[in-house]
């Protein structure tokens, strides 16, 4: 009997293909994982949670805005407004340095103020 296949990845996920590996093998990244797994849905898996959650737990019948997170290897999260799960970036696989602001002045021709 052939039934619906889900696949969840600890990375993110678009169009059942890998683009992060954070805590597993980056072979997997660029994988069609889709593909791999004969044609399964495959999403992130703080995805797959907060969907279960908007759709059979606590979120269930809620309007606004619902945030569900994940704590395993890494910090999982999932966004909906209104029930729709909005796309959100791996915050796991962000650089602390890339969100800081630089203190250094900008280098380069001195501006004329006259």
């Amino acid at each position: 009997m052939d039934r619906p296949v889900g696949v969840t990845f600890p990375g993110v996920v678009v169009n059942g293909v890998i683009k992060t590996a954070a805590n597993v093998d980056r072979s997997w990244i660029g994988v069609d994982a889709a593909q791999l797994f004969g044609g399964a849905t495959v999403l992130n898996d703080a995805d797959a949670a907060g969907l279960a959650e908007v759709r059979f737990g606590e979120g269930r019948d809620r309007t606004g805005t619902i945030l569900v997170l994940t704590f395993g290897t890494g910090i999982g999260s999932a966004l909906f407004v209104d029930g729709q799960l909005v796309p959100t970036p791996s915050w796991g696989t962000w650089s602390s340095t890339a969100r800081r602001p630089s203190t250094t002045p900008p280098t380069g021709p001195a501006r004329s103020t006259t």
